[in-house]
C-alpha cells in the first residue's frame, strides 16, 4: 500500500504544475510574438512572400505577391501552389515539395508561375520551414524574385556569345586571347587546326607547352611570349607585318599579326591576337620579286635603249642603253617628255604624232631618225607597244636600236657597188655573166656593142 503524500508534498507538486503551466504559456506567448514579428517582417517585405501548409496550400501571401501576379487575396488563400504553376512545372513541384519539407530550406529554386492575365513569369524561390516546439512541420516561409527579364537577358547573352563563337570559329584568321603568362584563354578553330590540336587542348596551355608537342619551334614560342607581354605592358596595339611559325616537320607558315591589349575584371592583363595567313601572298611576292629582278637585269643590261613612258609620254624609266645611245642619264631624262629630248624639230609635229598613235597599237622594226644630247642625229630602229593594267592603257614602252653605223656601212657598200657597176659597164673589155645553162645573166656595154644587140636580144635570164 502506497503511503499518501503529505501536505507539503502536495503543495510542492502544485507549485511544479503551476510553474510548468506558466513556462508553457510563456513559451506559447513568446512563440506567438515571434511568429507575429516573423509574419510582420515577411508581410512588409519588398519581395513577394508566401506561406504554405504541409499540403502545399496557401496560408498567407503579402501585398507584393498579389501585385506581381495580379490576384486578390481571396483568389489565392486556400488554393494549392501547383494551381499557379505552368503545367510543365507542376510535377516538378510535387516531386520537390516533400524534399523541401525534409531538408528545411530551399535556395534559388525556379518555377514558371502563371499570372492572372494568363502570362507567365520565371521566379526564383528562397525559403525555410517553420516547426512547432515539438519539431513538427508547421508551415513554409518563402520569398521569390521575378527573374524573367534577367533570364531573357541571360538567354540573349548566351545566344549572342554562341553567335560570336560561331563567327570567330568561321573566320579563316587565327583568333586568340592569352594571359600574361602566355596561357591561351580563348582560341578559334583556325589556330587549333594550325597547331594540330583541339580547341579544348589549347586552352590553359602556353606556346612553350605546345612547342613540346612539336606544334612550333621553341625559340619562336619565346619570341611570341615576349611580344605578347610587351603589348600588355605597354598597353599599345602592335602590328607585325611578317611573323613566322615553324612546325616540328619544318614547314613554315607566315602571318600578318595584330595584337591588342585587353584587361577586365574577368581577364586582367590579357592580349587579343588576330593572325592572317600570308604564306601564299608572301610566296607569290617572292616569285614576283624574282621575276622583277630578272626583268630588271634584262632591262638594265640590254644593248638597246629601253624607255618606259606614261600616257602623256613622260619618261618614267630608262636603262643604261638609253644613256649610251642618246647621252641622257636617267636623272636627266626622268619626268621629261621624250620628244623634247630626242626628236628632231622637223619631225616633232608630224612623224612623232603618227608614231605615238602607232605605238599604242604596237610597232616593230620601224627605222626613224632621232638626235642625241649633243645634237647629233642618228638612225634608230624602233619597236614599241602599250603598257596595260587590265584593260587600261597606262603608258607605253619604246626600244631604240642604234643603226647609224649599219646605215653608214650600207651606204658605203651601195656607193662601192655603184662605182664598180660603172667601171664594169664602161670597161672596153667584154664582160659577161652566165647561169648554169649558159644563158646570159649580165653583160656590159662592150658586149652589146659587139653583137649590135640589146641585152634582151641576147636571151638574158630575167
Amino acid at each position: 500500500m502506497t503511503d499518501k503524500p503529505t501536505y507539503e508534498e502536495l503543495e510542492q507538486r502544485v507549485r511544479e504544475f503551476e510553474r510548468a503551466d506558466y513556462d508553457r504559456n510563456h513559451a506559447e506567448e513568446t512563440l506567438q510574438a515571434s511568429e507575429s514579428r516573423f509574419r510582420l517582417m515577411f508581410m512588409n517585405a519588398p519581395l513577394p512572400y508566401q506561406s504554405l501548409d504541409e499540403y502545399g496550400n496557401f496560408l498567407d501571401v503579402n501585398e507584393p505577391f498579389l501585385k506581381v501576379l495580379g490576384y486578390t487575396r481571396e483568389e489565392v488563400i486556400g488554393r494549392n501552389f501547383g494551381e499557379f504553376l505552368h503545367p510543365d512545372w507542376i510535377d516538378h513541384f510535387k516531386e520537390n515539395f516533400p524534399r523541401f519539407k525534409a531538408v528545411g530550406e530551399v535556395l534559388g529554386v525556379e518555377f514558371d508561375m502563371v499570372k492572372k492575365d494568363g502570362s507567365t513569369i520565371l521566379v526564383s524561390f528562397n525559403g525555410k520551414i517553420q516547426q512547432d516546439d515539438q519539431g513538427r512541420f508547421r508551415c513554409t516561409h518563402c520569398i521569390f524574385n521575378d527573374i524573367t527579364d534577367r533570364k531573357r537577358a541571360e538567354e540573349a547573352l548566351r545566344h549572342s556569345e554562341e553567335f560570336l563563337r560561331q563567327v570567330i570559329d568561321a573566320s579563316p584568321n587565327c583568333i586568340f586571347i592569352k594571359d600574361w603568362d602566355g596561357r591561351y584563354v580563348l582560341v578559334n578553330k583556325a589556330i587549333a587546326k594550325l597547331y594540330g590540336v583541339s580547341k579544348e587542348e589549347m586552352l590553359g596551355r602556353t606556346d612553350s607547352d605546345l612547342a613540346g608537342t612539336g606544334s612550333l619551334d621553341p625559340e619562336e614560342a619565346e619570341t611570341f611570349l615576349a611580344d605578347d607581354q610587351d603589348v600588355i605592358k605597354r598597353k599599345t596595339l602592335k602590328r607585325i607585318s611578317e611573323e613566322c611559325l615553324t612546325r616540328g616537320d619544318g614547314t613554315q607558315t607566315w602571318f600578318y599579326t595584330i595584337k591588342v591589349p585587353l584587361s577586365s575584371d574577368l581577364m586582367p592583363n590579357c592580349m587579343l591576337g588576330v593572325a592572317t595567313d600570308i604564306t601564299e601572298r608572301k610566296q607569290a611576292g617572292e616569285a614576283l620579286e624574282a621575276q622583277r629582278a630578272q626583268l630588271k637585269s634584262l632591262f638594265d643590261y640590254s644593248g638597246e635603249a629601253i624607255v618606259l613612258l606614261d600616257i602623256e609620254n613622260h619618261i618614267l624609266e630608262a636603262n643604261s642603253g638609253f644613256e649610251r645611245i642618246f647621252g641622257y642619264s636617267l636623272g636627266e631624262a626622268q619626268g621629261k617628255i621624250i620628244e623634247d629630248l630626242i626628236c628632231p624639230e622637223r619631225f616633232r609635229y608630224t612623224e612623232s604624232k603618227e608614231f605615238d598613235e602607232q605605238a599604242l597599237k604596237g610597232i616593230r622594226g620601224v627605222e626613224i631618225i632621232r638626235k642625241r644630247k649633243d645634237g647629233e642625229e642618228i638612225d634608230v630602229r624602233v619597236s614599241a607597244g602599250p603598257i596595260k593594267i587590265g584593260d587600261n592603257v597606262t603608258g607605253r614602252f619604246v626600244v631604240f636600236d642604234d643603226i647609224t653605223e649599219r646605215k653608214r656601212m650600207e651606204e658605203a657598200l651601195w656607193e662601192t657597188s655603184e662605182n664598180l657597176r660603172a667601171i664594169l659597164e664602161n670597161s672596153p673589155l667584154l664582160i659577161s655573166e652566165f647561169d648554169a645553162e649558159g644563158r646570159y645573166i649580165r653583160v656590159n656595154r662592150a658586149v652589146t656593142n659587139l653583137f649590135k644587140r640589146a641585152p634582151s636580144e641576147l636571151g638574158m635570164c630575167q
